[in-house]
């Protein structure tokens, strides 16, 4: 909210002011202009920036920003050709309420549901089938950025994995399984990740970035080294306007994705072609369904 906003509302409902009362009042605008600042700061915290920096991690995506999604999306429906289904449903605010999975056939459903608690500073997520029933627990600090997650069981979290954050607010490691290490660069772009894994397994990426048109492309160098064993990947990913991938470029093997897009500016059809020693090798078609507010 802009400090000129506050002080407009407070004028018109508060009556004049004079000396210490003017100082008091602009201290209190000033103070509520920097909780909003903040809060808002927050938020931003739990965005990824589509246009420079796609690659950024967040801890869990449970927000429609997270699979670059425009617009106030409602329901949005993925079937591939394979009549494998993904039905994810958003409330207004773009936060996901569940995730609904089927095969063929409607083989094996299942659906999690997500509960937030904002003001205990937690989010709740369920995942439920005929056979079983999984709960995970996101747990958030002040900041509102998650810090832990696991099973719950018996209102505990059961060895909950950890995440920290730098001083502007990204992700910066986690405990997982994999624990992993994250830096940027200046512009805020995801630059290397370290991975420490089983018996002494390490595992270092690292990322370089340019523009070609309206195309960002980016450069993946991965170093795995087990013991006295190591080996190099390299591989370019390329991201349209829209910043979606349309090319992943290897070595031997190479992927290229091609789209529709509805009004909003969100593909409603990619087919993705794999291309092995220049042979065309897969084709997989992935249509979707969107509904908005």
């Amino acid at each position: 909210m802009k400090l000129s906003k506050i002080y407009f509302m407070t004028r018109k409902y508060m009556p004049a002011l004079t000396g210490a009362g003017i100082k008091l009042f602009k201290s209190v605008c000033i103070i509520s202009y920097l909780f909003c600042a903040t809060v808002l700061n927050a938020q931003e915290h739990y965005t990824i920036n589509w246009d420079s920096a796609p690659l950024n991690p967040v801890p869990f995506a449970y927000r429609s920003n997270h699979l670059n999604l425009k617009g106030k999306v409602k329901t949005l429906l993925e079937i591939n050709q394979w009549k494998d289904t993904i039905t994810r449903r958003f409330d207004a605010a773009g936060f996901i309420k569940s995730v609904s999975t089927a095969g063929p056939e409607n083989m094996f459903p299942g659906t999690t549901t997500y509960t937030y608690k904002f003001p205990e500073g937690y989010l709740t997520t369920v995942w439920k089938t005929d056979m079983e029933e999984i709960v995970y627990r996101y747990k958030f600090n002040k900041q509102k950025q998650i810090i832990e997650s696991g099973i719950l069981t018996n209102l505990k979290i059961e060895n909950p994995v950890k995440y920290g954050y730098d001083p502007s607010g990204r992700l910066a490691y986690d405990s997982s399984a994999l624990t992993k290490i994250y830096t940027y660069n200046n512009e805020g772009q995801l630059t290397g990740l370290q991975e420490n894994g089983l018996f002494g397994v390490k595992i270092n990426s690292s990322y370089t970035y340019k523009k070609e048109n309206e195309n960002l492309l980016i450069s993946i160098l991965v170093k795995r080294v087990d013991g006295s064993y190591t080996t190099t990947t390299e591989t370019t990913e390329t991201y349209n306007p829209q910043r979606e991938l349309i090319n992943v470029a290897g070595k031997k093997e190479k992927k290229v994705y091609y789209y529709q897009f509805d009004t909003m500016g969100n593909w409603v059809k990619r087919t993705e072609v794999t291309f092995s020693n220049n042979a065309q090798t897969n084709t997989v078609e992935t249509k979707r369904i969107i509904e908005y507010y």
